[in-house]
């Protein structure tokens, strides 16, 4: 898991090995705390925010051999928006996943010419600004992600 270190400005990488004593619950906040959304994270010596601010879909990490490894990309299908007047409550979500996803295409596509599997899990319908989401949408973007790794993985098989 990947998280961006905002005193050393580089990517930090959370591992068994690297961290621990780091608990899986809050590398994942570090991970997912996007700037000026979420405080950072202090953990391992490091001040966290997300990772996708160096790299989002590290993929360079997932070695590629016999033993399936998966990359997953949560990739926003929202429907494009009318041309009218915006508020920031609509905009900055849209603008947060406009930096990460222009980013991360032309690294994607690279990683799969090197074989490594990536799968994109659709998320439009939720909002990582979202700090009440509702039970029913937590359990959709679960269900959505299992399913598709599990459909990678039968794949590579």
């Amino acid at each position: 898991m990947i998280a961006s270190d905002l005193l050393t400005r580089r990517e930090f990488q959370f591992s068994g090995e690297r961290t621990p004593d780091v608990p899986i619950a809050l590398a994942t906040r570090a991970s997912a705390s996007i700037p000026l959304v979420f405080a950072p994270v202090a953990a391992a010596g490091a001040l966290l925010v997300d990772g996708g601010t160096t790299d989002n879909m590290p993929v360079s990490n997932l070695v590629v051999d016999s033993v399936p490894r998966l990359g997953v990309f949560l990739r926003s299908d929202d429907a494009d928006l009318p041309p009218v007047n915006c508020g920031l409550r609509t905009l900055a979500p849209r603008i947060i996943d406009l930096m990460l996803a222009s980013n991360e295409t032309a690294r994607i596509a690279a990683d799969r010419l090197a074989d490594a599997t990536i799968v994109d899990v659709l998320t439009g319908f939720a909002s990582s600004f979202d700090r009440n989401m509702a039970a029913a949408t937590r359990q959709r973007l679960y269900d959505y992600g299992y399913r598709a790794v599990e459909d990678a993985l039968l794949a590579a098989k």
